[in-house]
């Protein structure tokens, strides 16, 4: 059957009440294109009798390329997509930075935005390649749980300080040794596990009947200065020891290969190589994206082999002689670690070799 393309509420309450698997995505217009190819990747991977009901939270995407979304994802699979938008101004004063647009808060928004009678949604980031069947995630149990997810290896813990075992070997090659400023006063211990917001099975009902999203509306309000990682941050500090852990393999971040080996990682050996190796879902979680004319993920090419099934089949980044420097750089593996130990060891003298000094000092 064709792609569908479900117009009113009735529709959409049918298409739910078949037991397909619900998937929200976000986007605005500047994102159509990769809301294009990471939908495309999930819909390729759908398992033979598996449905999609596909929720797009729009914040602005233009009717031109709404229409080159929807023809990008034509498909004889058992498919339908809503449309939902969602005013940019109802998110505030909410802080964005870089790659992270009003956009990024739409998550929050989701179990407001979709219909009340969808009480379970997979929560997908629009910078990702979906490489397994989506139903994997979709059959798992919630288990009393707010949402699942994976956990962030750039920020395992709300502190690394009192969590890692071996932080001084692991913590050059983190982000954050403590992701939320505040948990003390939150009352959540430094050795919880922190996650990744970009995927997210979410059991939508326990997030309206106890207001999740607007309590992390509010901590993101009352935080404003001091967020690291935006609405995640306000997320996991609300859902602190409310929420379940999936393989990492649901997302892979591209900081899986900043790691020189899983010695300097906060995870076990088999789990790092069986993240590196066999992603189930491969998230561009970084500053560079396979659409930046610099990028050297990996998994670049897989990107444009997907993006080429869309109505963006053809569509690079213009050349630059940075990015062919960069790349040449990454292709020479001995000379990219040498790069990476570099930074690691001038963050290892900041943070782990000062944070001695000063504790001696106040003796």
């Amino acid at each position: 059957m064709p792609l569908r393309r479900l117009e009113d509420r009735q529709q959409v309450k049918e298409a739910a009440g078949r037991g397909m698997a619900v998937v929200a995505m976000a986007a605005d217009d500047d994102y159509s294109m990769q809301l294009a190819a990471a939908a495309r990747s999930l819909i390729n991977n759908l398992g033979p009798g598996r449905g999609l009901l596909l929720f797009v939270v729009s914040s602005g995407v233009a009717g031109p390329n709404r229409e080159k979304i929807l023809k990008s994802w034509e498909t004889p699979k058992d498919v339908a997509v809503s449309w939902v938008e969602i005013d940019p101004a109802s998110l505030g004063g909410m802080n964005v930075s870089g790659h992270v647009s009003a956009a990024t808060y739409s998550r929050v928004f989701i179990p407001r935005l979709l219909p009340p009678f969808v009480n379970k949604a997979i929560y997908l980031d629009s910078d990702l390649l979906v490489l397994r069947d989506i139903s994997g995630l979709w059959d798992k149990s919630m288990e009393g749980v707010y949402a699942l997810a994976a956990r962030d290896i750039m920020t395992p813990y709300f502190c690394s300080r009192e969590a890692l075992k071996d932080r001084p070997r692991c913590l050059p090659y983190l982000f954050a040794d403590v992701p939320v400023k505040d948990y003390r006063e939150l009352g959540i211990p430094g050795t919880a596990k922190y996650f990744n917001a970009g995927v997210m099975v979410m059991d939508l009902d326990k997030w309206r009947s106890d207001r999740i999203g607007e309590a992390a509306l509010d901590y993101l309000e009352k935080n404003k200065g001091e967020l690291r990682y935006w609405d995640q941050d306000g997320l996991n500090a609300v859902l602190a020891g409310k929420w379940g852990e999936l393989d990492p393999r649901w997302n892979q971040l591209a900081h899986i290969y900043r790691f020189p080996s899983w010695k300097e990682s906060p995870l076990d050996r088999d789990t790092f190589d069986k993240l590196l190796n066999d992603p189930y879902i491969i998230h561009f979680a970084s500053r560079s994206k396979p659409w930046y004319h610099d990028n050297c993920h990996p998994a670049r090419s897989l990107y444009f082999r997907c993006l080429d099934m869309t109505e963006w089949k053809g569509w690079r980044p213009e050349f630059t002689l940075w990015g062919a420097f960069r790349k040449l750089v990454y292709s020479l593996k001995p000379l990219r670690m040498a790069g990476i130990r570099l930074k690691a060891f001038i963050k290892w003298i900041l943070f782990v070799k000062l944070d001695l000094y000063w504790k001696f000092r106040r003796g």
